[in-house]
């Protein structure tokens, strides 16, 4: 081999060691490199656990009910003569809701007169015969009486005029209490049975939500509290309420339900049905609290990690919570009531992992 070829081995061979060694130096640099990043302490943020009452703020669904609801039903069979009324109409009490025709009823009712004229007829000669004055019921005894009433037909002919004037009544229709107008089933001149549903009356004057709540969420409720309502369809009104009832049955999903009666003033445009939503606040008294943010969950557990100022190192710490708010955890079990709080900065964090703390 010529000294040129050697040459061309020597200089390849030169250049691979140095490739080598410099690729090694770079690798190794990167290694320390990272090497020194994890092992820098993670910023975090840390605040006192405090104990004090926990603001409880619960939100569910419900609905708007009209705490007076009736279907308002004919009474009598007949035509409808008159139906002044409409959907969405507001009706105060006795306020006229349908009318039947009731001339046959009304000529019931004058037959029944006449029979009362003609038993009076009947009663005086009976008073006259037993010894008595015509048309003068003191002039005889009241056993004699009694017996003259029921020989003569007077008794049955009042009876036949309570009955007509009974049966005359149910042709007219009336609003038993103030409210508005729904669901309209029947028209004016139809020919209609006792029983058939007219319409809906709705009270404007009282509503009330109804909604469900978890039964362990439910106990902390009492009769008379102070709620809040938003209907879905009026974000910007918030309206109040008093719990005015709870229903003492847990449901097979474990939920109870619960009345609160909205209180006045309120709006004319509310509407039986309507969505809302619940605000329910209350405070419990001397519970533990930390931030939203110092839970985090490792496994499907709740862990909050604390401060150790010492050792400058995070604790991993299991807990239990209690109740729970938009920004703040009450915890139940598995902090000392002097712990600090790690309550940013702990997504990646282990137990003793080296952190050091900031202020912006």
């Amino acid at each position: 081999m010529n000294q040129r070829c050697l040459a061309k081995i020597y200089l390849f061979i030169l250049a691979f060691v140095i490739f080598a060694c410099k690729e090694q130096q770079s690798e190794s640099q990167v290694l320390s490199s990272v090497s020194q990043v994890q092992s820098e302490p993670l910023p975090v943020k840390i605040v006192p656990i405090s104990r004090s009452n926990f603001p409880l703020r619960v939100l569910t669904n419900g609905t708007l009910r009209a705490t007076q609801k009736v279907e308002i039903k004919l009474q009598n069979s007949g035509a409808i003569i008159r139906l002044p009324i409409q959907t969405g109409q507001i009706l105060k009490q006795g306020d006229l809701i349908a009318q039947l025709d009731d001339r046959a009823l009304r000529l019931q009712l004058q037959q029944a007169h006449l029979a009362l004229e003609e038993a009076e007829v009947r009663k005086a000669d009976l008073l006259i015969a037993n010894g008595g004055v015509a048309y003068r019921d003191s002039s005889v005894g009241k056993e004699k009486l009694q017996l003259i009433n029921t020989a003569s037909g007077y008794n049955k002919a009042l009876h036949a005029i309570s009955q007509a004037e009974y049966e005359l009544s149910k042709t007219t229709v009336i609003a038993p209490y103030s409210g508005v107008v729904a669901e309209m089933k029947l028209s004016e001149n139809q020919q209609c049975s006792a029983g058939e549903t007219i319409c809906t009356l709705l009270s404007t004057d009282n509503f009330e939500a109804i909604f469900t709540l978890l039964e362990q969420d439910a106990l902390a409720i009492k009769v008379g509290q102070t709620v809040k309502v938003q209907p879905t369809a009026m974000p910007n009104m918030i309206l109040n309420a008093k719990i005015s009832a709870i229903n003492p049955i847990v449901s097979e999903q474990g939920l109870v339900t619960l009345h609160a009666r909205l209180l006045a003033p309120f709006p004319k445009q509310l509407f039986e049905g309507m969505n809302l939503q619940i605000i329910i606040e209350q405070e419990i008294a001397n519970q533990l609290i930390v931030p939203r943010t110092a839970v985090v969950l490792r496994s499907g557990k709740a862990v909050v990690f604390s401060y150790a100022a010492v050792e400058k190192v995070a604790k991993w710490n299991y807990v239990t919570i209690a109740h729970e708010n938009d920004t703040h955890i009450a915890i139940a079990e598995g902090l000392q009531n002097d712990a600090i709080i790690i309550y940013e900065g702990n997504l990646n964090l282990d137990h003793d992992a080296a952190v050091h703390v900031t202020t912006n």
